[in-house]
């Protein structure tokens, strides 16, 4: 949004109804969760709510930022070949 604007921003948002993702809403044990992960690793709070909703869901964190390795192994992660 900030580099193409609203319009092209909510295009975007459009187009991925299109796909089979599921938005969770952020509850307070998800929130809690999260500030925890952020208190004790040094990585963005939006990485902290990713794996803490993996933990929840026993899902698997499917990326190729290096982040979150900081996690020491603690969390099921699939890497993502990003060269």
């Amino acid at each position: 949004m900030r580099e193409q604007g609203v319009e092209t921003a909510e295009k975007v948002i459009g187009q991925l109804k299109q796909y089979p993702v599921e938005l969770i809403d952020a509850d307070q044990k998800l929130i809690y969760e999260a500030a925890k992960l952020k208190g004790r690793y040094k990585i963005a709070y939006a990485d902290c709510f990713a794996a803490a909703l993996s933990h929840r869901l026993n899902a698997v964190i499917v990326t190729g930022d290096p982040e979150f390795k900081k996690l020491g192994g603690k969390y099921s992660i699939q890497w993502l070949d990003t060269k």
